[in-house]
This record gives structure tokens, C-alpha cells and sequence, in this order.
């Protein structure tokens, strides 16, 4: 579940509203087989571009998912390390009037 506040990837501004329409309705259609070299080469170079700017979104939102749990877990221990010490007698004492109350 997403929570309001969570950081997500930065987009670039050109999403396109889900009409429920087929891709190749909305993008005009590439025949690699028909471009010449040097299409192809723009081709792939726009392709690996999109590609590597995705991978990159991915990783910067999942170092900053990791850098909020990791947050959120310090935070836990910072609270553990201000409770009191357990008195390991008095848990055993406690432990064994438990365990009379439910015997009987």
C-alpha cells in the first residue's frame, strides 16, 4: 500500500492519459527491418536512452524506499534503547504466577 508521502520517480512531464487505447494507436508505427543504418542507429539511440533514464528513475526510488525503511528502523531502536533494563528475576517470578493462574 502507497503511502501519501512516499517518494516516487521524478517523471519528465510527457505521460500520456490511459484512454483504454492500444499503444500502437497512440505512437506511429517503426519497421526496424525498413529504416536505413542510420535510423536504426537513431532508433536504438533514442531506445537505450529511454531505457537507462527508466533504470535510473528505478534505482534513485528504490535507494530513497530503502533509505525510509532504514530511517524508520533506527527510529525503532532509538526507542528500544530508552526503555528500562528487564529484571530477568522479576520476568521469571511473573512467567511462573502465569503459568499457575493457567494450570489450574
Amino acid at each position: 500500500m502507497r503511502r501519501e508521502n512516499e517518494s516516487r520517480p521524478a517523471g519528465n512531464g510527457t505521460a500520456i492519459r490511459n484512454t483504454g487505447e492500444r499503444s500502437d494507436s497512440i505512437l506511429p508505427q517503426v519497421n526496424l527491418v525498413t529504416l536505413t543504418p542510420r535510423e536504426r542507429d537513431l532508433f536504438w539511440s533514442g531506445y537505450q536512452s529511454g531505457y537507462c533514464q527508466g533504470h535510473e528513475a528505478g534505482v534513485r526510488f528504490a535507494d530513497d524506499q530503502a533509505a525510509s525503511l532504514h530511517r524508520e528502523a533506527v527510529r525503532v531502536v532509538h526507542l528500544m534503547a530508552g526503555l528500562p533494563e528487564v529484571d530477568r528475576e522479576a520476568a521469571r517470578e511473573a512467567a511462573a504466577r502465569r503459568e499457575r493462574r493457567w494450570a489450574s
